[in-house]
């Protein structure tokens, strides 16, 4: 099984996340590439201020090392940290604070490309890409594309004048653009994901797919089951009172998934409930409240993170027919009820996706 920060993520191992990023640390033996996912897992969980620190000790490395993409990288992170540090990291004391800005306004991106070496062609164009924000921009032109074209196909199949339309599978272009999307910017460690201009193309790729399910069934390239990696960037970058519109704007109720999906969709969700609580045996089995989540839940932007999360993943689970995994759902039960018993961060509003 792999730890890397990514997969942490991805299966919503929150409690192990937040662990590697408060005692990893960057130092002479350490990879350039173990420093970036560690300034990365930080990012991912609130902690700017830390992130910051650890992405100029990278780019210090990366320069003399001559690694000049991972320098670059983690040059172009600390900008793009910029209004999150602004808008979170207030309790650090003004003069710092203020250096700190000013440090990250400093950065050029133009200039940090005219000071590196020469490395060939293809590297050059690459760091164009992440200065250009170029894959985010492709991507999302090409979904805007596929987008029209599966509204054509919905719309034309509500009016009646949709039979024997043929053509491409619109819905397995979306997926491949969203793959393609989050796995450059993610598993390169390029800090974007929870910007808006990002989330906002994720979410056009989750409508468009959820368009074509919704179209009729005698269309047959329609997209007739999801997988769990659509449930992943739901979760992830979804929102779930968009997402809850759109299900009743396209009358869907209910989401058919690959049963393979299951199983993974099921353990993820027992992996975010249980990073709020320990399992103790001491004395007979019985729960605490896992302490390294419980103190970085006081962090607010990872607070609201966990809250987006908890109404994508329970909107999304309150759609998908679970009783042909009978056998786990007393496991995802009782962690639920342990969730509610420890955490300290939903409201009202999030409680009603339960």
């Amino acid at each position: 099984v792999c730890n890397c920060a990514n997969c942490q993520i991805s299966r919503f191992e929150f409690s192990n996340l937040i662990s590697k990023a408060l005692n990893s640390y960057t130092n002479e033996t350490s990879s350039i590439q173990f420093d970036l996912e560690n300034a990365y897992a930080n990012y991912k969980i609130g902690n700017f201020s830390q992130s910051i620190k650890l992405l100029e000790v990278t780019a210090n490395k990366a320069w003399l090392a001559g690694k000049y993409l991972s320098y670059y990288i983690a040059k172009h992170n600390i900008k793009t940290l910029h209004n999150l540090f602004y808008w979170y990291e207030t309790n650090l004391d003004e003069d710092s604070r203020g250096k700190i800005l000013k440090n990250i306004e400093d950065i050029d991106f133009d200039k940090l490309l005219s000071q590196i070496p020469y490395m060939g062609k293809t590297e050059y164009q690459l760091l164009k890409l992440i200065r250009d924000g170029g894959i985010l921009t492709a991507v999302s032109k090409e979904i805007d594309s596929i987008y029209d074209n599966i509204v054509s196909v919905y719309d034309r199949y509500n009016t009646g004048s949709g039979t024997r339309i043929f053509g491409p599978s619109y819905s397995q272009q979306i997926e491949l653009e969203l793959r393609k999307l989050i796995t450059f910017y993610t598993y390169n460690y390029i800090i974007s994901d929870e910007f808006e201009h990002f989330t906002k193309v994720c979410r056009k790729g989750i409508e468009a797919l959820l368009i074509s399910y919704a179209t009729d069934n005698s269309y047959s390239q329609k997209l007739k089951e999801f997988d769990e990696i659509f449930f992943n960037i739901a979760v992830l970058y979804g929102d779930a009172k968009i997402f809850k519109s759109w299900l009743k704007k396209y009358n869907i109720d209910f989401l058919e998934f690959e049963q393979s999906s299951i199983p993974k969709i099921i353990a993820a969700a027992n992996n975010f409930l249980s990073s709020f609580f320990e399992t103790i045996e001491a004395f007979g089995p019985h729960h605490v409240t896992d302490k390294t989540t419980r103190n970085q839940i006081s962090n607010e932007f990872f607070e609201n993170r966990c809250r987006d999360i908890f109404s994508n993943m329970f909107l999304l689970l309150s759609k998908i027919d679970l009783t042909e995994r009978e056998s786990d759902n007393p496991v995802l039960v009782s962690n639920l009820l342990n969730f509610i018993r420890h955490e300290s961060f939903l409201r009202f509003s999030e409680m009603e996706y339960l």
